[in-house]
């Protein structure tokens, strides 16, 4: 995630999957995400605007 939500307790840095998605006509489209700790411990699903997101790459 590249923002901070702290109102969700996620923070910049976050990583997670994209679990929907969601589509409103004249908005941003947005995710529902679900963050997970290295242990694999879910900390929340959250949604998200698409800004707020980039993809996975191999050498991250």
């Amino acid at each position: 995630m590249l923002i901070d939500m702290p109102e969700e307790g996620m923070f910049a840095g976050a990583v997670g999957t994209v679990v929907d998605r969601h589509e409103l006509l004249g908005k941003e489209m947005g995710y529902s995400v679900e963050f997970f700790d290295a242990d694999g411990t879910t900390r929340g699903v959250v949604t998200v605007p698409a800004h707020a997101l980039r993809r996975w790459e191999t050498n991250d």
